[in-house]
């Protein structure tokens, strides 16, 4: 199974939304007891740094986002609803050879 995701989000610091990508560390649903029985999901990420050029550099030539796996987010924000997150993939970058 593939735990790493992203989601929508802002920082708050400006008016401009960020795409934030993480890792899922752990998962945790909750149960609200009553009639109609109501389940939350949420997810315990470790994210990285989402800051362009630095933590993440868009290659819109071909709609690549490419993550640096070594710079965290460090602001402790780890949690979102499962129904907010995209499900991605990351590879390594490909070797020039």
């Amino acid at each position: 199974m593939n735990y790493r995701v992203c989601v929508k989000g802002d920082d708050h610091s400006k008016d401009e939304e960020n795409y934030f990508y993480g890792i899922i560390k752990e998962i945790t649903q909750l149960e609200y007891i009553g009639e109609p029985t109501k389940h939350l999901v949420l997810f315990n990420c470790q994210w990285f740094d989402f800051e362009r050029n630095r933590g993440v550099k868009v290659h819109k030539e071909y709609d690549i986002f490419e993550v640096h796996h070594r710079r965290r987010y460090s602001n402790y924000d780890p949690f979102i609803l499962a129904a907010n997150a995209i499900q991605v993939y990351y590879m390594p970058y490909p070797k020039k050879k």
